[in-house]
């Protein structure tokens, strides 16, 4: 029995060990090679610089449209980040309080089958309805990230809800409080930890994102968020790793941050979430 415990808790460690390599190993392929000269790149990719250069990033801040694509970035994702966590922790909260009723059961539904449609399928379709409602522009773009999250995230919010004792709301509706008073003072408080969580997916997508900004902003250079700024460091017939890599690594300090502040948030979210479930 020790022996099985043992080995049990060495497999453990050795699993744990090789995810933690697949994750930090390309963390350290960006930093390294962002402090590298273009020569020390192509002689070896693993080697650590030979001295710390800082050249490749006052390149990359050098160029025109930097600060333009992270002013972009910033405010798509803190404006689309704000309105989904509130939005969908209303939509989340109204549906769960009124399942019983047909209408929000077929709502609750219909959010739901969106998690299982392929963003590739949307694809063409999205481009021409974005066009003919003229939202091919940063207003548009933040608009469609709220409602591609709404399945995902209101999915979330209704399995964090629904372990929520309805007396709270009931003795708040005893003391005066409307509704949407018993949903900012009551519910609210006890959404932080699920809250931060989606928060910090949300940034995570958002300021990672490729493929919708590049749908939907790609014909204006000023519209241009992070990820598209960078995509211009590799064209069909040259890479230039090395500033690619320093913007990687400037473009990965922010959502780090982010998840250092709301790592306890987090964490506290998924044991209450265990613990309740």
């Amino acid at each position: 029995m020790h022996s099985r415990r043992s080995g049990l808790k060495c497999m453990t460690y050795i699993i744990l060990i090789l995810t933690a390599m697949v994750i930090l190993f390309p963390m350290y392929i960006t930093v390294v090679t962002s402090f590298k000269t273009g020569e020390e790149t192509a002689r070896s990719l693993l080697a650590l610089p030979e001295s710390l250069i800082f050249d490749n990033f006052q390149q990359v801040i050098a160029k025109s449209n930097f600060f333009t694509a992270v002013g972009n970035s910033f405010v798509i994702t803190i404006i689309s980040t704000i309105i989904i966590v509130l939005l969908n922790a209303i939509v989340a909260y109204f549906i769960v309080r009124n399942e019983h009723k047909r209408f929000y059961k077929y709502m609750f539904f219909y959010f739901i089958i969106g998690i299982f449609i392929p963003f590739q399928v949307l694809m063409l379709p999205l481009i021409k309805v974005a066009a003919y409602f003229r939202l091919m522009h940063i207003p548009g773009l933040t608009l469609l990230y709220v409602v591609f999250s709404l399945s995902t995230n209101v999915f979330l919010f209704a399995g964090f809800i629904k372990t929520i004792p309805r007396e709270l709301e009931e003795a708040a509706y005893i003391d005066g409080c409307s509704k949407l008073g018993t949903l900012f003072r009551i519910v609210f408080p006890l959404l932080k930890t699920i809250m931060a969580t989606v928060a910090v997916l949300t940034v995570l997508w958002i300021w990672n994102d490729f493929l919708l900004p590049l749908l939907i902003l790609n014909r204006d250079m000023s519209y241009w968020t992070l990820p598209l700024f960078q995509f211009n460091f590799t064209t069909q017939y040259t890479s230039d790793y090395n500033l690619a890599f320093a913007s990687y690594f400037m473009a990965m300090i922010p959502p780090i941050i982010l998840y250092l502040f709301c790592q306890k948030y987090i964490i506290k979210g998924i044991a209450d979430g265990a613990v309740k479930g």
